[in-house]
């Protein structure tokens, strides 16, 4: 091929790569410029059932007026707060493991004007275990928590919610910050009533097997009977 044929060549494919990286470099910072989320802490994907808060960054400072935020289950989000440039969503710990959860911020808006509206965060909550938790996580559960017996990080709520055929446990926490157990015990359309003390047996024995002892918990029974076409 003719030398000076390469060179032209050689010299309109600079130009062509000069341009498109130009156009490239244009386009993020336009978006950079933009008002959008950064991230969230936790990621989505590691949501436990012992975090406390969700936080999300913002690529600009928030105002702190005209908040719209909802959160599905609504039980499932204590307050929020805004700081700088994050939105810090308290979550109602501990959430339930395995349980789908949606955080939908309605309007948010940056102090210079900027909104952002309609959009959604869904996670699913996956067993926590208090010792692997960051440590901001652990700030804030030692920080949120109240004198009396119950907290955030007994031992007990690393094994539920738990469930089998029989029974199923669910953690409840009430307005003083206490621990209490829920346990529904699922009996069959032909079960006695006589499998309502198997049952419950069962279930305390589950909790015993971790070294606990049920009889330092606030129990709440719920006896549920199915039918041949469900609950």
């Amino acid at each position: 091929m003719n030398p000076s044929l390469n060179r032209i060549l050689s010299k309109r494919s600079l130009i062509i790569g000069g341009i498109i990286l130009v156009i490239i470099t244009a386009v993020y910072f336009f978006f950079d410029l933009q008002f959008h989320v950064i991230n969230t802490n936790p990621g989505l994907g590691n949501v436990t059932n012992l975090t406390p808060f969700v936080k999300i960054n913002f690529s600009k400072k928030l105002s702190k007026d005209g908040v719209v935020l909802d959160v599905n289950p609504k039980s499932a989000m204590q307050s929020y707060e805004i700081e700088g440039k994050t939105l810090t969503i308290k979550l109602a710990y501990p959430l339930i493991e395995k349980n789908k959860y949606t955080i939908n911020l309605g309007s948010i808006t940056a102090e210079d004007g900027s909104k952002i509206s309609d959009k959604n965060f869904d996670f699913t909550v996956i067993a926590g275990d208090y010792a692997k938790l960051p440590d901001d996580q652990k700030k804030a559960l030692n920080q949120a928590q109240l004198p009396g017996p119950a907290n955030t990080t007994d031992p007990i709520l690393t094994h539920i919610p738990y469930s089998t055929l029989d029974y199923r446990i669910d953690p409840v926490i009430d307005e003083q910050n206490n621990l209490k157990l829920h346990i529904q015990l699922l009996l069959a359309p032909n079960d006695s009533t006589i499998q309502t003390d198997q049952y419950k047996q069962e279930a305390l024995t589950y909790i015993q097997s971790f070294g606990l002892d049920p009889s330092k918990y606030t129990i709440e029974y719920e006896t549920i009977r199915e039918t041949l076409e469900g609950r």
